[in-house]
């Protein structure tokens, strides 16, 4: 047995899946071709009941005889549908003959019940209608004598009733058959076709989240333990730029409130308050970026930022750190809008209080967020 060169059973494969989009495309093309003569058919056949409605009938009684035949036109048109849909229902290809191997993950093969009642249907069809040939032609006419009061009871009613009856029957089996073979099998396709990843697939995005989670721990465990020691230790600084290193490379969380806040505490640990500021305020701007809706994180970033404005106002007591203060308390009055709770905060937190009651004293819309809180302090 020969063996086929793997690049040219790709290129098979290839050009086969080719071969099978310009069909699609094609058939697709067609079928609009094919429908649209349908519909010009089928509005000839409503122009002509128009004409025999109101051909030789007084207005009431066209409008009756009207009524008839779209009634007669329509349930044709549905009973030819449903046959053309019985007939067109695309098989599902099964290979029974594959061993089901007990170490796989259980398969499930798709419900055939509506293929083995068309198949079940259309074979008596066909069988009662070859049997009955001879039988048919009379019962139609029956049919159409029946119908003839309702066209009108003229001489050619139950001619043309047999008509309608013809007619739209074959439009309708033709419209019900293409629509099943073209579009209903797309249909099936696509719901068999797997929607998701493939288990491969599954297992390197999992894998991928947990590296990611794994490394953000151990980011957020270096801060904690760079911040957890002593001052006094002489490796504590290179342990705060190394734990700054660390969680500055988790690009993807830098505006999480936990991330942002530690990376904040490791620079004002650092000595590097307007470094600390920074890291929350492009924090807070990636955040609307992302399109979050200020929320309590928000409030807690923005209490942070206050924090260190105001402690930068305090190293720089030369003019000037008046700005610095003002802008804090701005931070600061943005951080109680989405949060009240920070007002209990604020008033006891050493980075804030003693400037935070000055400044309150004189900003009405300050002491309105802090409420009587502010005045009792003072």
């Amino acid at each position: 047995m020969v063996e086929e060169h793997p690049n040219r059973e790709s290129v098979r494969k290839s050009l086969r899946s080719r071969i099978c989009r310009v069909i699609d495309r094609a058939s697709g093309g067609l079928a609009a071709v094919a429908f649209f003569a349908l519909a010009v058919a089928c509005g000839i056949g409503v122009l002509a009941i128009f004409l025999f409605a109101f051909g030789d009938n007084a207005p009431a009684q066209g409008v009756s005889v009207l009524g008839t035949a779209l009634a007669i036109s329509c349930a044709s048109m549905v009973i030819g549908s449903l046959a053309g849909f019985l007939f067109g229902i695309p098989r599902t290809f099964q290979n029974h003959d594959e061993p089901v191997s007990r170490s796989k993950e259980p398969e499930y093969r798709p419900n055939t019940n509506l293929e083995q009642i068309s198949d079940w249907l259309t074979k008596i069809l066909v069988g009662v209608g070859l049997t009955q040939m001879a039988v048919i032609p009379k019962k139609l006419w029956n049919i159409s004598d029946r119908l003839a009061p309702g066209l009108g009871g003229q001489p050619g009613s139950a001619g043309f009733g047999l008509i309608l009856i013809i007619f739209f029957s074959v439009a309708g089996f033709l419209v019900g058959y293409m629509w099943t073979r073209i579009y209903f099998r797309k249909v099936l396709m696509d719901a068999e076709r797997d929607p998701g990843v493939s288990k491969e697939e599954l297992n390197q995005k999992v894998q991928e989240v947990d590296t990611t989670n794994a490394n953000l721990s151990a980011a957020i465990g270096a801060a904690v333990g760079a911040l957890a020691m002593d001052e006094k230790d002489p490796l504590r600084p290179f342990y705060l730029s190394e734990a700054i290193r660390v969680l500055q490379a988790q690009t993807e969380h830098l505006h999480i409130r936990t991330v942002a806040i530690f990376l904040g505490r490791l620079f004002r640990h650092s000595g590097k308050l307007e470094e600390a500021d920074l890291a929350l305020s492009n924090a807070l701007d990636e955040r609307r970026r992302r399109g979050i809706v200020p929320n309590i994180d928000d409030a807690d970033l923005l209490y942070n930022r206050a924090c260190y404005q105001n402690l930068r106002a305090r190293q720089h007591p030369e003019a000037g750190n008046d700005g610095m203060r003002k802008y804090a308390l701005k931070l600061l009055a943005q951080s109680l809008e989405l949060s009240v709770a920070n007002a209990n905060d604020a008033l006891i937190d050493p980075d804030l209080a003693p400037d935070l009651i000055e400044l309150a004293q004189a900003d009405s819309r300050f002491e309105k967020l802090l409420g009587e809180k502010a005045k009792s302090a003072s």
